[in-house]
C-alpha cells in the first residue's frame, strides 16, 4: 500500500556535496604514489628486461600474447612496470622469450 504523506524535502536523504575535479585527480594521484614503493624498481627492472629479450627476438606484444595467452595491455603494463605480474605469468613470459626466468628476475 502505497504512503499518503506528503513530499517533503526533508524525506529524502541529503546528497554529499561533489568533489571538485581537481580534487579527485589529485587524490587518486597521491594514492597511486603510495601503492607498493619498494615492489616499483622491481616491476620497471623485469620490464626492462622483458621488453629487451621480446625485441631481441623481434617479436611484438601481439605475438606474445599468442604465445601466452596474456592480454596485450597487461604485457604493456608489465612492460612498462606499471602492473604486478604473477610467477605464473612471469614463468609463462620467460619461457616466450626463451630465456630463464631467473634472469628476468635478478635485480
Amino acid at each position: 500500500m502505497r504512503s499518503t504523506r506528503a513530499w517533503s524535502p526533508q524525506a529524502t536523504p541529503r546528497c554529499r556535496q561533489a568533489k571538485p575535479l581537481a580534487l579527485i585527480i589529485q587524490g587518486h594521484a597521491q594514492q597511486k604514489e603510495s601503492m607498493n614503493p619498494p615492489l616499483a624498481l622491481e616491476n620497471e627492472l623485469f620490464g626492462k628486461r622483458l621488453r629487451e629479450a621480446r625485441q631481441a627476438l623481434r617479436l611484438s606484444q601481439r605475438d606474445l600474447h599468442a604465445a601466452t595467452g596474456i592480454a596485450i595491455s597487461m604485457i604493456s603494463g608489465i612492460e612498462n612496470g606499471t602492473r604486478n605480474v604473477s610467477l605464473q605469468r612471469a614463468s609463462m613470459l620467460a619461457k616466450a622469450v626463451k630465456i630463464p626466468l631467473y634472469k628476468l628476475l635478478m635485480p
